[in-house]
């Protein structure tokens, strides 16, 4: 009897054993992992939507940097031969990954992260973030993470070729592997994940048009400033994220926040938008009965040094800050932006659909947590969240009327400074003349000399557009006209006030854009020479010697500046010119902080 009892115990085991298999040879599952994969890619992620999933869970992981780098490779396209991106790696030096989570990190809808005290939520969602932004930029994502310095970093990976060749079927255990040398470099004596995306196919050529190229620099380029203003608030508390070796330096659209990249490189701070209010808006948090939670919205004013007229938003002052592209507005979730452009109908007392051009010169921002992700239709790409209508139309009447008083404001301040730069433009003529008069006895200078027609003509588009005594377009245009036939020129422009003057050389012509902003000019050269605009020598010389004290005055200041700017001429060296700038520089600055004082 008991020789029978194993064989009586086996039989139906292994009939069942058996039926199981039938049963899995015949089921019909929901998808088809090799195909469901192949079509996700062609979710909405570009290279920084793609790139920001890793960025993000690096944050979430409580890293001190983020260093993103992107690898590139020569590839030819036809009779093109680019330099394209082929590969793209998210090194972070957080608080890594048990080998449990390491396993499932790569699944498609795990959500990982444990829960925030008082059971609040982070920036992931969905728990599809980082899988589908990489797939999307590439054919293989690898994993390197580690919890402890001592320990070994343990590895994944996802492989859509072996899965479509049926080589992987899931996602292998985490075993002990070394990264990269130059990556894993960056984690000696740390803890940290190196997220790897290699065959970056997608990043290579256009989706509609798989033969047109697009190059590593077309890629990189608007990735910085996606890195800069997503994370800016990450950023301004400390933490540091690098694009190819180089710092991310935040920007803010509302323009509180520095070191901006230009602070950064100018050695000087740009000044500051001035606050115009904040407001809350309190919402019941869905799926928790009596809890709420806020929505919080802040509008600014940039500088009214920054925009003395109309077109101002062109020149490239404006261009260095992207004030040109300031039309929109920022909402951020978490701390984090998912939205920056325009809401339709969130402006206007009615609601309008469209932004007019003077309201890149004040900023928005919109910012909620988590909580409510379900007013403002959250998208597993964190891209495009965009308020419900009943939100929106809360919105739009808490702001409406300030909106509109900033646009009053703006208007009149360019009405303003419009009138006043008039008045400066007559000023500068006679030491124009002067100077002219003076050129053929002087040598000839070389610098610009090799600046083509269609250069020249642009550079002086440019400073026809900073002209603050030039309103419309057509006054710029004639401003341009101008400033060809005249061998030495003075434009008034409005500059942060720690700058004097810059000076330009564009084929035999010296311009000087004098800042009429900086101290010296407020509170030396007015004072004693006088601003009005239609004023000529002989007009002056009758009313009496007090004017033609100013007259002289005047000339005697504006042609040492001039004179200075001819001496410009005779160099062409680039570091000689390189120094020459930042003479120029430190001398505003220290003039503008002698006198501030």
């Amino acid at each position: 009897m008991k020789a029978d009892l194993p064989q009586a115990q086996e039989t139906p085991i292994a009939e069942a054993i058996d039926g199981v298999v039938e049963a899995m040879q015949e089921a019909v599952f929901p998808v088809r992992l090799d195909r469901m994969l192949e079509s996700l890619r062609y979710a909405e992620y570009d290279i920084c939507a793609g790139i920001g999933e890793a960025v993000d869970n690096a944050l979430e992981a409580g890293s001190q940097d983020v260093w993103v780098f992107t690898q590139t490779e020569v590839k030819e396209f036809g009779r093109k031969t680019v330099e394209v991106i082929s590969e793209a790696a998210i090194v972070d030096n957080g608080e890594g990954m048990s080998k449990s989570i390491l396993h499932r990190c790569l699944v498609l809808g795990e959500s990982l992260r444990p829960p925030k005290p008082g059971g609040k939520r982070g920036i992931g969602r969905f728990g599809v973030g980082m899988t589908l932004g990489a797939i999307s930029l590439g054919r293989r994502v690898e994993v390197y993470s580690r919890q402890k310095s001592i320990d070994p970093f343990k590895f994944t990976y996802l492989d859509l070729d072996e899965i479509q060749n049926k080589q992987q079927i899931n996602i292998p255990e985490p075993e002990p592997n070394d990264p990269p040398a130059k990556l894993g470099k960056l984690l000696a004596s740390k803890s940290g994940t190196i997220v790897i995306i290699s065959t970056c196919d997608r990043l290579q050529t256009a989706l509609v048009d798989p033969d047109k190229p697009i190059s590593a620099s077309e890629q990189v380029k608007p990735l910085m400033g996606y890195l800069a203003r997503t994370y800016r608030k990450y950023i301004d508390a400390g933490r540091r994220i690098w694009l190819n070796g180089e710092p991310v330096f935040l920007y803010d659209p509302l323009y509180l926040m520095g070191p901006t990249y230009i602070e950064n490189k100018s050695g000087t701070t740009d000044l500051k938008a001035i606050e115009k209010g904040e407001s809350e808006i309190e919402l019941a948090i869905p799926g928790q009965p009596g809890k709420t939670a806020k929505v919080k919205i802040k509008l600014t004013l940039l500088p009214k040094e920054w925009r003395p007229s109309r077109g101002s938003g062109g020149s490239k002052f404006a261009k260095d800050r992207k004030i040109e592209d300031n039309e929109g507005i920022s909402i951020l979730r978490a701390d984090r932006e998912v939205l920056y452009g325009t809401v339709p109908y969130i402006l206007g007392r009615k609601g309008q659909a469209r932004t007019l051009d003077i309201d890149r010169w004040w900023g928005m921002e919109i910012s909620f947590p988590p909580e409510l992700d379900d007013y403002f239709h959250v998208r597993y790409i964190k891209r495009g969240a965009e308020p419900v209508t009943s939100l929106r139309d809360k919105i739009r009447e808490q702001v409406w009327k300030a909106v509109q008083d900033l646009r009053d404001e703006i208007q009149a301040d360019m009405k303003q400074d419009s009138a006043q730069g008039g008045k400066q433009a007559g000023v500068f003529a006679d030491a124009e003349a002067s100077m002219a008069d003076a050129e053929p006895k002087l040598p000839k200078g070389k610098l610009g000399a090799d600046t083509t027609e269609e250069d020249a003509d642009a550079q002086l588009a440019k400073v026809a557009q900073e002209d603050v005594s030039a309103d419309s377009e057509a006054e710029k245009e004639q401003k341009k006209e101008q400033l060809k036939h005249k061998p030495f020129s003075i434009v008034p422009v409005t500059f942060p006030t720690n700058v004097f003057f810059e000076t330009k050389h564009i084929l035999g012509r010296i311009i000087v854009k004098l800042n009429v902003q900086h101290p010296f000019y407020t509170d030396v050269f007015e004072p004693l020479c006088g601003t009005l605009a239609s004023m000529t020598e002989d007009s002056e010389l009758d009313q009496g010697a007090d004017t033609q004290e100013k007259i002289r005055a005047r000339r005697a200041m504006l042609l040492l500046i001039l004179s200075y700017a001819k001496a410009e001429s005779f160099f062409d060296d680039n570091d000689q010119l390189r120094l020459l700038g930042n003479l120029r520089s430190q001398w505003g600055i220290a003039l503008a902080t002698v006198l501030k004082s």
